[in-house]
């Protein structure tokens, strides 16, 4: 277990310290569930300072007769990788994989995931005045009813016309002439 503590901890350093990876796999020999929640955490705390990293994948080893399965490891995964992206704007793709296996990832994470491929980091880094960005960034997003209702809740001012976010525009001007 000591080198499966070392090993966990030479990876979150690695992956906090990167500067250019775009994309890692890792394959972990483990056959423990115990082991998998105990490493999880260290494993993820790597991406908390990252902000090059794309994808993400973990493929779990294991033994056929020990107690490592899918759920286990999404279930270890679940709360530190959520925490995560709620920060991480980088990380568009995760997959999980447990004896070749995928595994299912809970859907308040593949939001997040999905937010990061719509343009959320982008976002997060233009003024909420910068109306063009922010409109192509819904516009990517269309497709998905969240995607653009997060986007909006993030920056209302989408919602008014140009004219009307400036005050040139009064309620009668915009209504139709037979209702003025």
């Amino acid at each position: 277990d000591d080198g499966l503590d070392s090993t966990s901890s030479l990876v979150a350093s690695l992956l906090r310290s990167n500067k250019a990876l775009d994309e890692f796999q890792l394959y972990v020999p483990m056959s423990d569930a115990e082991l998998i929640n105990k490493h999880a955490q260290t494993l993820v705390d790597g991406l908390n300072e990252n902000r090059t990293l794309s994808k993400l994948g973990l493929n779990f080893l294991r033994p056929a007769l020990h107690d490592l399965s899918e759920d286990k490891v999404a279930y270890a995964f679940s709360a530190p990788l959520f925490n995560v992206l709620q920060r991480n704007v980088s990380l568009k793709h995760v997959s999980l994989e447990c004896r070749f296996k995928d595994v299912k990832l809970p859907e308040e994470i593949l939001f997040y995931l999905k937010l990061n491929r719509a343009g959320r980091g982008r976002l997060l880094e233009t003024p909420l005045d910068a109306r063009a960005v922010w409109a192509e960034t819904v516009i990517r997003g269309k497709d998905d009813t969240s995607t653009v209702y997060y986007f909006l809740t993030m920056n209302p001012s989408l919602l008014h016309s140009h004219r009307d976010y400036c005050g040139m525009w009064n309620a009668k001007t915009m209504l139709p002439s037979n209702q003025r």
